[in-house]
Order: structure tokens, then C-alpha cells, then sequence
């Protein structure tokens, strides 16, 4: 017999099936019987407000009560179909807090449970208490995380184990400890199907490291320029900056590799690797100065096969990349120094006393010509300077320079905001030198005058006018005085170093040492050398005297300094035989 609760299902069901006969005398209600025997011929799946319809029938139970494998396949996708919520389980984690590793714990996840959806629907005949159509709600599970509490707790007692107060790190053979308060933080440690791994961020240990090694590593080398040749007439030369060595400190990125296995593998000592970076006048120093172009190019030429142009070839040579920054000043004879044999170069025509001669290093004037004449429509200022004292063709008129070791000098400088590449380019047949920066100013030679001086010299004033970007423009000059050979300015003969002059001092030992020596008067000064030795006579000695003078010294721009000291003795006379003389190179 039913119970009362079985009787009232029954008798709302064989409601639902009759229709409204409860509100009506037509209809008779379904008999209990009948109710039971009723089929059930639609199950609907509902989550949220989306659903399907399935025939109960369809849904197979195994042996074992769970849906067959084509059973489970088909309602997955049906539910799918449902975008059904599925959240994702997370697994157990570990950070670095307050000092240590600690264990971040897992969630579970949730999805739908297919196997009780299955079962519910399979069994809803059932319970459907005689109704054609029931509803089933998509039921859910709960999705377990991959790594659970005690597995990242386990992990977590190892690290703090092996990163304790910190980790010990070396390079160049110093050893310090990196703290834990600054490895901890940086680093990360995750889980993949492999096992626990982890990484450190090396921007959160880069300056640390940097403080720990301060004093390790290199300086690295200056960067260079080299001037690459177009391919054509109509396709300029191209500068090209040539890194120096690269400066190295403490510590590259790849370190961070190291530091971590000290955490991973048990390593007691992390080595550390240096980073390469540009030094203080590398790369980057090179790309500021702005050389770029070509902004003054000169050149002079002279006959193939002289002695004369080994040495411009050479003085090129070492001259050739030269950098002027901005506000700085370029003095040849500080940067190339006395030309001697040893230094490439050989003897060729020099001017002494205005008279040309050979010594070691001629002819470079032609080259300091070629470069005055560069630095002149580069816009340049002139520091020290002196023209030929007698005027060769092959320079521009007043317009020129020369040079000798240790004077005359030849100094230029740089007043623009960018720096100056000096490029010079020695043939068979010439010499041309080119500089190379950013256009800011253009030149041209804008007047020209002479003035006699003396009775056999001219001075030759030229004017040149420097128009900048900006508008501004300014006007200066240089100048060049010029005499005939042998001739002063005065007029009278100059001595010549190829012949002999000899003085005559007569030594009184009551007497101070008197010594007269013949000088071009048109020659720069030089200074007698200040240790020279002078050695009175003894009135009480017996026959012999012998007095040394300050040797004269022959300036000479090939780098050997030429001394002429010759004392002789006698009982009552010492005759000294001296050459005055500044030379000068053609």
C-alpha cells in the first residue's frame, strides 16, 4: 500500500499527465496504476538559464554503475555546449616572505561531474514519480590541485635550508655573501610537470652586486674612427666608429644562473661572470661628437720619388684619426714628438738661417701647410703658428705654415660643439687632408694685403670670414712673412750653416769670459741652455784654460737637435766655434 506522501506524488503526476481535471467535471483523473506505468520520454540538463534535452534511454550505466565510455563522451560535449563553468584548481605555492620560504596553500578547483549527471539522468525514470519530462541540474566536483600543501611545505624547508643568511658569491678572487634579505625577494619559484624550479630576477640583484665587487673589472679601450672610401665620385667617404675594448665590471646577467643553483644543486659558491660595457670614451662617447661628414678638405702635391715625401707620408701616418673635441686644442709636436730615424722618418730639406739643408724630417711642413690650410676652412683657430720665412709655390700665398722641433709649433683648436676627425691621405704624388664633423659654420678667404718690414721682407695679412649656421658672422686673419735666401730682413746676408763661423775669446784670468756669436736676426729666439757649465780660468794655474760655452742648438723638425760646442786650449786662448740657428722645415 502507498504511503500518503507516494499518494499525493502519484496523484499530482497523473494530474500533470490528465490535464486540469481538477478544475473540471469532463475529465477523470489517471488512476494510480496508470501513473506508474507511465513512460518517461524527455530528461532536460539545465546550468544557469541554458539547457538540452536528452532521451533517458540513451544514457547507458556499466556493469560497474558508471556511464560507458560513449555515454560519458556524448554528454561532455552536450554540457560543453552549456559553456558550463569549470574553475580551475590552484596548486600549493611557495614565496618569499618575512624572511623565508613559506607555503602559499592550494584551492581546489570545481567542474562538472559527468559521472553523477549520467547516473541522474539514467536513473530518472525512477524518480520522475510517473512524469513525461523531468529537469536535472548540471552537477559539479571539486578539481583537485596538482601540488598540494605538503609537497610545496617540503620544497620550501629545502631553500630555507640552503639560502640561511644568504649566498656566497666570488669574482677575481675576491668572495662575499649576497644577503638573503636580497636573494629572497628576487626570487620566483614555480612547479611544472618536472618538478619545483627557480629563478632569480637579475634587475633586483644587479646593483647589490655591483655595490658588493665595486673595484673589480677593466677600463676598457677608447673608440676610434676610420674613414671608408666611397664606391664612386658621387658617393662620399662614410666615418666609421671602431669600438674600442670593451670596459668590464660586475657582474653580467648570466650570473643570475649561478646564484640560482646555489639554491637548486647544493652549489656552495656561486662564481660570478663581469658584464662588458662601454667605456667612459667608448662607443657611445664616439657617437656624441657628432663627426659625420666631411666639412674641409685641402690638398698639396710634390714630385714622386723624393726622400722629403717619405717623411709627409710618415707624419700622416701618425697623425691620421686624430680626434679634436669640442674646446680642445691639437699640437703637433706635443702628439707626434721629435722626428728621429728611430720614429720612420729621414734626412730632407730643411730651412736654417734661411738657407735649406738637410736634416732628418724634412719636408713635414708641407703636410702642416696641407693641414693649416684644412683647419683654416674648417673654421679652426689658430693657437701657434709660423709661415715659411721664404715662399714656396706649391703653398697657397700667406697662407701656410711650417714647423720645427721644439719651436717653431704648429697648435690648432677646436671652438665648435662637435669634435674634429683629422684625416690625412699620403700618395706617390700628394698629400690631402680631411676633416671630418658636423657642417656648423662656412669659410672663404675674403681679403688679402702685404706690408714690407725691413728692407728685404714682407708681411702677407689674409683675411678670413667665417659665416655660421646661426647667421653670425666673424671676421679674422693669419698672416706669413717672407724673406729672399740668405737674406735678413735688414737686409744683409744671413749666416750659412753649411760654412764654418768661428769667434774668438781672448780669456784674461782678471777678466770676466767674454764669447760673441753670430745670430740669424730673423730667427725666432732661442733660449741658451741654462746648465751649460762655464769654467773660469785659474790665475794661479800654469799654461792650459779651458772655457765651455752653452752649446747653440740647431732647431730641426725631423727630431735630432743639432749641438756644434768646439773648445780648444791653449796657454792663453780658447776658440770657440758655435752655430746660432733655428731651423725650419720647407
Amino acid at each position: 500500500m502507498a504511503t500518503p506522501l507516494r499518494a499525493v506524488v502519484v496523484l499530482l503526476a497523473g494530474l500533470m499527465l490528465s490535464g486540469c481535471g481538477l478544475f473540471g467535471d469532463d475529465d477523470q483523473a489517471a488512476s494510480p496504476d496508470e501513473l506508474s506505468e507511465a513512460v518517461l520520454e524527455s530528461v532536460r540538463v539545465e546550468f544557469d538559464d541554458r539547457w538540452f534535452d536528452i532521451d533517458p534511454t540513451t544514457v547507458l550505466l556499466g556493469s560497474d554503475g558508471e556511464p560507458t565510455d560513449d555515454t560519458a563522451e556524448a554528454l561532455s560535449r552536450s554540457v560543453d555546449n552549456l559553456s558550463v563553468r569549470v574553475t580551475a584548481a590552484t596548486d600549493a605555492g611557495i614565496e618569499y616572505r618575512d624572511g623565508g620560504f613559506v607555503v602559499i596553500n592550494a584551492v581546489p578547483g570545481e567542474q562538472p561531474d559527468i559521472s553523477a549527471l549520467a547516473k541522474a539522468v539514467a536513473n530518472s525514470q525512477e524518480t520522475s514519480a510517473g512524469a513525461r519530462e523531468v529537469t536535472v541540474q548540471v552537477p559539479f566536483e571539486p578539481l583537485p590541485a596538482a601540488v598540494s600543501d605538503d609537497d610545496a611545505q617540503e620544497y620550501a624547508d629545502v631553500l630555507n635550508e640552503r639560502l640561511g643568511d644568504g649566498v656566497e658569491v666570488a669574482i677575481a678572487g675576491q668572495k662575499k655573501v649576497l644577503a638573503a634579505s636580497v636573494v629572497g625577494p628576487a626570487t620566483t619559484v614555480t612547479r611544472d610537470e618536472t618538478g619545483w624550479d627557480v629563478s632569480i630576477n637579475f634587475a633586483d640583484i644587479d646593483e647589490p652586486l655591483a655595490r658588493l665587487f665595486p673595484d673589480v673589472g677593466t677600463e676598457g679601450g677608447e673608440a676610434s674612427f676610420t674613414v671608408e672610401a666611397g664606391e664612386s665620385e658621387d658617393d662620399p667617404s662614410r666615418v666609421v666608429i671602431v669600438p674600442g675594448p670593451a670596459a668590464t665590471v660586475c657582474c653580467d646577467e648570466a650570473s643570475v644562473r649561478r646564484i640560482e643553483q646555489t639554491l637548486t644543486q647544493e652549489q656552495s659558491v656561486a662564481t660570478l661572470l663581469f658584464k662588458n660595457i662601454d667605456g667612459e670614451r667608448g662607443t657611445a662617447w664616439a657617437q656624441e661628437l657628432g663627426i659625420t661628414e666631411l666639412v674641409a678638405s685641402f690638398s698639396t702635391r710634390y714630385t714622386p720619388g723624393q726622400s722629403r715625401n717619405i717623411n709627409i707620408q710618415r707624419i700622416a701616418e701618425l697623425t691620421q684619426g686624430v680626434v679634436i673635441e669640442p674646446g680642445e686644442s691639437f699640437s703637433l709636436n706635443e702628439f707626434v714628438g721629435q722626428r728621429t730615424v728611430a720614429n720612420g722618418f729621414v734626412p730632407a730639406g730643411t730651412i736654417v738661417n734661411g738657407h735649406l739643408v738637410d736634416s732628418v724630417g724634412g719636408g713635414i711642413s708641407q703636410y702642416v701647410t696641407t693641414l693649416f690650410n684644412t683647419s683654416f676652412f674648417a673654421g679652426l683657430e689658430f693657437e701657434r703658428y709660423q709661415s715659411h720665412s721664404i715662399y714656396f709655390s706649391r703653398y697657397p700665398y700667406g697662407r701656410e705654415a711650417t714647423i720645427s722641433w721644439p719651436a717653431p709649433a704648429f697648435e690648432i683648436s677646436n671652438p665648435t660643439p662637435y669634435g674634429i676627425l683629422i684625416w690625412p691621405i699620403a700618395t706617390d704624388s700628394g698629400i690631402t687632408v680631411e676633416m671630418y664633423s658636423t657642417k656648423w659654420v662656412d669659410v672663404e678667404q675674403t681679403g688679402q694685403t702685404e706690408r714690407a718690414v725691413g728692407v728685404a721682407c714682407t708681411r702677407v695679412t689674409t683675411e678670413r670670414t667665417r659665416t655660421y649656421l646661426d647667421g653670425t658672422v666673424d671676421v679674422d686673419t693669419v698672416f706669413a712673412q717672407y724673406r729672399q735666401e740668405g737674406i735678413a730682413c735688414d737686409g744683409t746676408e744671413t749666416v750659412n750653416p753649411n760654412d764654418t763661423t768661428t769667434t774668438s775669446t781672448t780669456i784674461d784670468p782678471d777678466a770676466s769670459t767674454t764669447t760673441t756669436t753670430t745670430v740669424d736676426p730673423d730667427a725666432p729666439t732661442t733660449t741658451a741652455d741654462p746648465d751649460a757649465t762655464t769654467t773660469t780660468a785659474d790665475p794661479n794655474a800654469t799654461t792650459t784654460t779651458t772655457t765651455a760655452v752653452a752649446p747653440t742648438t740647431t732647431e730641426d723638425p725631423a727630431g735630432t737637435t743639432t749641438t756644434t760646442t768646439t773648445t780648444t786650449t791653449s796657454s792663453t786662448t780658447t776658440t770657440v766655434a758655435a752655430e746660432s740657428s733655428t731651423s725650419t722645415d720647407p
